[in-house]
């Protein structure tokens, strides 16, 4: 089931009506830190609740969690990551960022939550999330090949479709505001955000880890590891070959999987053309 682009428009445009709001609040206000408040409260009431039970804190296996212990589990894990932020953030003001980059990450986080991925947490300009996990405690329970297909397929479906959301949703929105990027239009031709996302599938522990009320829930293993190393890709969806290997072949007969160039153990995931994620 494709996700709504005509839902993914709609958050796109609130996250974007929002920030401006809040910008120009900020801009405008002689008391800054009341007014910004203000903007925030209002911004919040008209918002859709993004992360509402998507959230692996939300899973009591793993919410419940307390800190300094672990949960062992299987799943397939998939990053993304917003390329060149960093010169973008050199190429545009810093009211242009913030606009970017809440409408660019308000719909990114729509897609994880619409796609039924666990998300993990933040990463800067990109996020981290988790799929088909099955829970293992302490035990050593062994995963099926169907269990593992069916994670590697779901983290898939929503790499793709975070990369269309970009592409379909994002850039468009932002070019109608005819924000610059040096030269070039935010959000067209050379100004287009391209967003990379990686995925690999494997054991992983989720843990809460801090000291004393300072913790956050998270995951370690080497496939957290593995797939924020793969999201390097301009629009693309990279797996490893431990992915590949578990990606369904019958899933649309002609999906394709090529190696990267030059890079080892990297594969880009090609839907066919018909074959919509977002639609």
């Amino acid at each position: 089931m494709a996700i709504s682009l005509k839902l993914l428009v709609q958050i796109a445009q609130d996250a974007l009506d929002q920030a401006e709001q809040a910008a120009d609040t900020i801009r405008l206000s002689l008391n800054t830190a009341e007014k910004f408040t203000e903007a925030l409260q209002c911004a919040r009431a008209g918002r859709r609740p993004i992360a509402e039970k998507s959230l692996l804190s939300d899973r009591p296996e793993y919410g419940t969690l307390t800190n300094g212990w672990g949960a062992k589990a299987y799943g397939a894990l998939l990053s993304f990551d917003l390329r060149k932020s960093s010169l973008l953030a050199t190429q545009v003001s810093p009211r242009n960022m913030y606009l970017i980059m809440h409408t660019y990450m308000t719909t990114c986080m729509a897609v994880l939550k619409q796609a039924e991925g666990a998300i993990v947490g933040l990463r800067g300009d990109g996020a981290i999330a988790a799929f088909g996990l099955i829970y293992q405690g302490a035990e050593e329970k062994s995963v099926t090949g169907e269990q593992a297909e069916h994670a590697v397929r779901e983290a898939c479906k929503c790499g793709d479709a975070i990369v269309k959301a970009v592409q379909l949703v994002v850039n468009p929105l932002l070019a109608k505001k005819e924000l610059r990027r040096g030269r070039n239009m935010v959000g067209v031709g050379e100004g287009a955000l391209r967003v990379g996302v990686g995925i690999d599938v494997g054991d992983i522990v989720a843990t809460r880890i801090g000291f004393e009320e300072v913790n956050e829930l998270t995951i370690y293993g080497v496939p957290i590891n593995h797939c924020c190393k793969r999201s390097f890709g301009n629009d693309m969806v990279i797996l490893t070959k431990n992915a590949k290997d578990m990606f369904p072949k019958s899933d649309t007969g002609k999906t394709r999987l090529n190696p990267y160039p030059d890079i080892p153990d990297a594969y880009i995931l090609r839907y066919p053309p018909d074959y919509k994620t977002v639609a």
